[in-house]
Formats: C-alpha cells, sequence, structure tokens
C-alpha cells in the first residue's frame, strides 16, 4: 500500500529549506516528499490511529473519537474559497466571453438569424423595428449570456464576494464523506503553506472533487451541538446586557466587549452549520490517497 500525501503535516521541520544549489534541492525533495512520507506511514501504524469512516453514527454521547486523533475516508470535494471570490468577480465577463464565442458556432443562434432575417424581409414596417431589434440582440454578447443564464445582476455578484471575503476569506477545505454515512461530513481547514502542489493544479487533477477515496488523519475541532445550545447562549448574552445596562455602578467594557464577541459567535456559526446533514470539523495532520501497485516477483 502506497500513500500520496496532498499535504504535510502543520509541524513539518523538512519544509521550507530553501538553496540555489541543485543537489541541495534535490536532497530536499527527497526529505520533504519520499522520506517525510516513509515516515509519515510508519508514524500512523505505530499510532494506531482509530478510521471512523466504518461509523454508521458518529456517537455525540462519547466523546473518545471527539477527543482524539481520527482517520476517516470517503468521497471528497474541495472548497477554494479563494478562488470563487475570484470567479464570482469575473463571473459575468467570463458568460460574455462564452456568449461571444457561441454567436459565431452556435447552429441554434445562426438559425435564429437567419429565420429572423426571413421574417424581415416579409413582415410589414411596424414590425419591421422588433424584429430587428431582435436580430441586433443575437449580436450582442452580453444579451445572450443573460439569455444563457450566464450573466447575474451584479450587485447580487458583489454581496455574494462581500460574504466569501468576510467568512471565507482564503479558506481552502477538503470535505470528505464515508461512503457508508452520506448525512456526515468531515471538513478539514487547511492553510495554503501546507499544500504540496498550486491549488490551480489540484483543481486541474481532480476537478474539486474525487470518486477515489481519500483519507484525512487529523483532530476534531467543532462538532455541531443541538440547535437549543445556541438559544441558551443568545439567551446569556441578552441577560449580560440587562444586567450591565440595570446596573448602579461602572459599566464594564471588557463585559460589553465579550457580549459583543458572544452574539458574534453565534452568528458566525450559522457558516459551520449545514441542514444538509452533519458537518464536523477538523485540524489536518495528513491528508492523502492510497493505491496499490502490484510488483511481479524477480
Amino acid at each position: 500500500m502506497i500513500s500520496q500525501l496532498l499535504v504535510d503535516t502543520q509541524g513539518s521541520f523538512l519544509r521550507q529549506a530553501s538553496s540555489n544549489s541543485q543537489g541541495v534541492e534535490s536532497s530536499k525533495y527527497l526529505e520533504s516528499s519520499i522520506l517525510y512520507d516513509h515516515m509519515y506511514n510508519k508514524l500512523e501504524e505505530k499510532l494506531n490511529i482509530k478510521d471512523i469512516s466504518m461509523l454508521s453514527d458518529f456517537d455525540k454521547d462519547k466523546s473518545s473519537e471527539r477527543n482524539s486523533i481520527i482517520k476517516v475516508t470517503g468521497y471528497v470535494e474541495i472548497e477554494d474559497y479563494q478562488n470563487l471570490d475570484s470567479l464570482l468577480e469575473k463571473f459575468n465577463k467570463i458568460g460574455e466571453s462564452i456568449a461571444h464565442s457561441m454567436m459565431s458556432s452556435s447552429a441554434e443562434i445562426m438559425a435564429r438569424k437567419n429565420e429572423l432575417a426571413k421574417r424581415l424581409v416579409e413582415s410589414s414596417s411596424k414590425n419591421k423595428k422588433e424584429i430587428q431589434e431582435q436580430i441586433n440582440n443575437l449580436s450582442n454578447p452580453k444579451f445572450i449570456a443573460k439569455d444563457s443564464k450566464l450573466w447575474q445582476d451584479p450587485i447580487l455578484l458583489e454581496n455574494l464576494r462581500f460574504i466569501v471575503k468576510t467568512f471565507g476569506s482564503d479558506g481552502y477545505h477538503v470535505v470528505l464523506s464515508p461512503k457508508n454515512n452520506i448525512d456526515i461530513r468531515y471538513k478539514g481547514i487547511l492553510n495554503r503553506a501546507w499544500l504540496r502542489d498550486d491549488p490551480m493544479l489540484i483543481r486541474s487533477l481532480y476537478g474539486g472533487e474525487s470518486k477515489n477515496a481519500w483519507s484525512m488523519v487529523g483532530v476534531i475541532t467543532y462538532f455541531p451541538e443541538e440547535n437549543s445550545a445556541d438559544k441558551e447562549i443568545v439567551k446569556n448574552i441578552k441577560a449580560g446586557c440587562e444586567e450591565n445596562s440595570n446596573t448602579d455602578g461602572d459599566v464594564m467594557i471588557l463585559d460589553a466587549y465579550r457580549n459583543m464577541f458572544r452574539a458574534t459567535r453565534v452568528f458566525e456559526k450559522m457558516f459551520m452549520k449545514s441542514n444538509d446533514g452533519t458537518e464536523v470539523i477538523v485540524s489536518p495532520l495528513a491528508i492523502y490517497r492510497e493505491f496499490q501497485i502490484q510488483v511481479k516477483q524477480p
């Protein structure tokens, strides 16, 4: 069994070396990739990390899995917020570029133009203006983009970008869904510096998702609790605000700020939960693919 790591662990001391020497660079690659992978495989074997992929249900009442290093294997989706922001910024321009290409290559558009041109010749003068406008629209990339759902309201796109930048920013998430439990997902939060390959190369290789199994080893950092817990927090925030406002003494600035942080925290958790299933947040130590190679015996 061979493991191909897609990210290095957060504390890898074998990375970040820099030298202009080709020999040292070769040594660096040997250490940071081949030797590092080998040592990681040995470490995982020694730790006997629990693979929770086969659990039919993640037991919320037992904290053993939640307070230890876990391993999960399943289908993967990559959520690159930086790339999403870039696509939202360029969405209409991309749509118009595609539409411009469609104007000269789409048989459907050419057929519509020919039909309208024929109607223009045969129509009465009062209808010619309307028909001519339709012909002009078929030569307008923006109109074709809108007609093909490739163009959106710029204000809507800007608002979506605002949300992405506020709550996603430079986020790079790898979401694993175990094959036997589609109701639970494990989302690894990554720093781009940990990636061995450029995010664009990863998108080109996998298309943002993979039906081949990936494995993630890490520590669970957040497990969504019941909504009642958040309601209790909101209740405590309101009580704290009322207590501060009713006090005869000095209002403590720290308490006011703490209440603001608590209120903001409830709002931020809206982006950590899903109605489509349980979303577990993981701090990954490693993410990799496993594959087998059959070697012929001499």
